[in-house]
């Protein structure tokens, strides 16, 4: 089984279930704030979107329908569409409750549930549980609605980036949201580094008359594979702009290092070899 075997494949299917079902967001998150010190959150853990749904006083064909495919896919992942936003997610039902599983023993319970509802007529309930790593039927596309920004430092003043190397933060009236770190590119070995969760990356930085060539890198975490690297990333532009410079593709629900490394060189037209790491934009 595989992300091409769809749940609800269209917006009319008789295993949509009822609305509104309760959607709870990805990632695991540890929050902390000392009596006297800066709130803080750490992201302990990565996990996809949860779905609890509900089918609500439902016919037998349907019953049967969610029986069999609760029963297919219990060791296995298929899709489920978010129709409302047109996103495809792959995962599946997740297990039983704690307190249902306490009272089999601790055994894992049911992943749906069903009861009677009268006249032949059933109440089906369950979580679809989105599982990281695991190929999409349809990437998601939408950045404007679905995508966040990391900018350099939080709002605390805390940097996101990992720096090998000298750089400099500073403001720019021309930088992605106002500020960037800098680096002079004199060597192949400085490296500015975040690690992000999610589906794709953008990074945006400022193009300039006066900037050099950087080396974008998306490398994935669980087992360090660079999956995808691009050396000449071109930060020149007669006149500045924002932009996003580095878009390496779609990729599964994961955690991800991002990388921007000086490369030592530049645009025949530029004045200066300096580069700047600036905002990542993540799909989520």
């Amino acid at each position: 089984m595989s992300q091409a075997d769809i749940l609800n494949p269209s917006a009319s299917s008789q295993l949509n279930p009822d609305y509104g079902y309760t959607e709870g967001l990805p990632e695991i998150r540890q929050f902390l704030q000392s009596q006297s010190g800066a709130a803080y959150s750490r992201l302990a853990g990565g996990r996809g979107h949860v779905y609890t749904l509900i089918w609500a006083n439902r016919d037998k064909a349907t019953m049967h329908a969610l029986r069999q495919w609760e029963r297919q896919y219990a060791n296995d992942f298929f899709t489920f569409v978010d129709w409302e936003r047109t996103r495809y997610y792959s995962g599946r039902f997740a297990p039983g409750s704690a307190a249902a599983a306490q009272q089999l023993g601790g055994a894992v319970g049911a992943s749906l549930e069903f009861s009677p509802a009268g006249n032949e007529r059933w109440n089906i309930r369950g979580t679809f549980m989105e599982l990281p790593g695991l190929a999409l039927y349809t990437s998601p596309i939408n950045w404007t609605r679905d995508a966040i920004i990391l900018q350099e430092r939080d709002g605390f003043g805390r940097d996101r980036f990992k720096q090998t190397g000298t750089w400099t933060y500073g403001s720019n009236a021309f930088a992605y949201l106002g500020n960037e770190l800098t680096n002079a590119n004199a060597n192949t070995t400085d490296v500015a580094e975040m690690l992000v969760f999610g589906y794709a990356i953008r990074i945006w930085a400022r193009r300039d008359s006066n900037l050099g060539k950087l080396e974008g890198k998306l490398i994935r975490v669980s087992d360090g594979t660079v999956l995808a690297s691009s050396v000449d990333v071109d930060l020149y532009s007669a006149s500045p702009v924002a932009a996003a410079v580095y878009a390496p593709g779609n990729y599964p629900l994961n955690f991800y290092r991002v990388q921007i490394k000086a490369t030592n060189t530049k645009n025949a037209s530029s004045s200066a070899k300096t580069i700047v790491a600036d905002a990542i934009e993540v799909m989520q």
